[in-house]
């Protein structure tokens, strides 16, 4: 074998036996030679692959990109082409390489392009998965917010009557600190799960994080999708043998063509909390006001923070006399807020804040001590009886924090007369009938302090609390006492609520009391306290005429 010949054998072995991918086809497209590798990636023989034209071997997606690059290089505007090309084995899997094209010419002259393709796929496999578990929420493998708002992106530009739905199950947060994470993550993945279920079809259901989440759906009623994902949602779940139900409140939200993903999806979840402010359990579409309520409470937001630091929460006291001689009995202390340039905030706007924010812990502490403090002087001073008492607000937080409920009980046990301290603790705060909150109202009755109901009738859980929990009065709430002398059903309530108080030998209060008619009725009752307008708005210990 002369010299050139032994040359063409060893080139075309080192062509058939290269470690990477080798094709070699026409300008039209046709294989006219592929070595072992490329035959091997593609998963068919050396002869089937010369007998396909490329574009029946790449994936069809791809061959838009690919024809763009090869006529790059006939029209001489590049000496090569790199690009990622994904094939199609026969068994229909996707395989990816790296492929680098250039312009050859064969023996007899004529153009070829010849692709030399490096196996990628493990990598790309590996991208995949990565990009994956960075868009897909860890518990519960739904989407999560990056991979939404992409979502929202995408189907904005295509479809028509899209509406986005953030749901959120109330009061879990207070449900995964009573209850413990393990079952909160169970009742997390339960209502995943009821989610994936109702809307297969969605073009999205994500989890946004902790117990909120969101679908993104094509519908005709956007109201309609509100209720659905709110029922879909709402989980049952069974604890120590009995079955609790949360609730779950959404915000709703349609979306026009125009419309920002990240301000849809914040949109949204405005509404989902006005949703739980106004009433739990139900659907809020948004509107533009929401927005300035949003912004009013960031900046709310910030400036209690450096209220509370600065000591610009007061307290003011509102008295409490008695209903059968009009004697002043004692008085309830209650926080208040005047900021320098928003004025007075209103404690309905500023407290739900502060519990939110943990701030009710420092501004909780602060109000009973200068309520404590406040009733000393007035009883050295001579300007209330001895057996007067003060009454003081505990929230939700303050109760279900072991370390602070020790703190206030080490507190009280150090006054001289904790018996003249009445504790307010709202029976919303006793719906769980959890341990924890047992041994904290057991605690805080054991430092000497009285415990009073308060709202008393405004939940179920009313007569219970009662029953189970060492509560030495309660408070009929305003809604009741407002109505009393022009509505039988409430006067008969009210009625029924002195009765129930007297025979259980607790002390009883109503709030609320703005009327001379409302007074005189209440007393007829055998109402021992009364409270409200009548008397006195909540002041400032210097305002009050002793």
């Amino acid at each position: 074998m002369n010299e050139r010949g032994r040359l063409k054998d060893e080139l075309r072995y080192l062509f058939d036996e290269a470690p990477i991918g080798v094709v070699v086809s026409d300008l039209k497209g046709n294989v006219l030679r592929a070595n072992r590798a490329f035959a091997v990636f593609v998963g068919r023989s050396v002869d089937e692959v010369i007998q396909m034209r490329t574009d029946q071997l790449c994936f069809a997606e791809d061959a838009a990109d690919a024809q763009a690059g090869r006529e790059t290089l006939v029209e001489g505007l590049a000496n090569a082409f790199n690009m990622e090309q994904r094939f199609v084995r026969p068994d229909g899997a996707i395989v990816t390489g790296y492929l680098t094209l250039r312009m050859a010419r064969l023996e007899l002259g004529d153009p070829v392009f010849v692709a030399h393709v490096h196996d990628v796929t493990a990598r790309k496999r590996a991208e995949t998965t990565l990009l994956e578990e960075r868009l897909r929420d860890r518990l519960t493998g739904l989407a999560n917010r990056a991979l939404l708002v992409d979502r929202i992106d995408r189907a904005s530009r295509r479809a028509s009557g899209l509406a986005l739905a953030v749901v959120g199950l109330d009061r879990f947060r207070i449900f995964n600190e009573t209850h413990g994470h393990g079952v909160g993550d169970r009742v997390i993945l339960d209502a995943a799960r009821r989610l994936e279920v109702a809307f297969r079809g969605a073009e999205c259901v994500a989890r946004l994080g902790g117990d909120e989440f969101a679908v993104l759906a094509e519908v005709d009623d956007a109201a309609a999708l509100g209720e659905a994902v709110r029922a879909a949602t709402t989980p049952r779940v069974e604890i120590s043998g009995t079955e609790e139900a949360l609730t779950a409140s959404v915000g709703l939200r349609k979306i026009e063509p125009a419309d920002r993903a990240d301000e849809v999806l914040r949109d949204a979840q405005l509404a989902l909390y006005r949703a739980k402010e106004v009433a739990r359990g139900q659907v809020v579409t948004f509107e533009a006001a929401l927005r300035g309520r949003a912004f009013r409470r960031v900046e709310l937001e910030r400036a209690l923070r450096r209220a509370v630091e600065g000591g610009e929460i007061e307290v003011f006291f509102q008295p409490i006399h008695r209903a059968q001689d009009r004697a002043l009995a004692g008085f309830e202390a209650l926080a208040r807020w005047r900021h320098p340039t928003l004025g007075h905030v209103s404690p309905a706007e500023f407290i739900p804040i502060a519990e939110e924010d943990g701030l009710i812990l420092p501004i909780g502490a602060h109000v009973l001590v200068a309520a404590i403090e406040q009733l000393h002087l007035w009883r050295e001073a001579g300007k209330v009886i001895p057996e007067a008492t003060v009454a003081v607000n505990v929230s939700s937080m303050q109760i279900r924090s072991a370390q602070h409920v020790q703190q206030l009980r080490n507190f009280l046990e150090t006054i001289e007369h904790p018996e003249c301290v009445k504790l307010e603790i709202t029976e919303s705060v006793l719906l769980e009938r959890s341990d924890e909150v047992r041994r904290a109202v057991d605690g805080l009755k054991a430092s000497g302090a009285r415990l009073v109901l308060d709202d008393f009738g405004t939940g179920w859980s009313s007569l219970t609390s009662l029953h189970d929990l060492p509560f030495d009065g309660m408070k009929i709430d305003r809604s009741f006492v407002s109505r009393i002398t022009t509505d039988t059903r409430s006067r008969n309530l009210v009625r029924a609520m002195v009765g129930l108080a007297r025979d259980l030998g607790i002390d009883c209060v109503a709030e609320g009391v703005e009327t001379e008619e409302q007074l005189t009725m209440l007393a007829s009752m055998g109402c021992e306290h009364i409270q409200g307008y009548f008397f006195s708005q909540p002041k400032p210990a210097s305002a009050l005429l002793l």
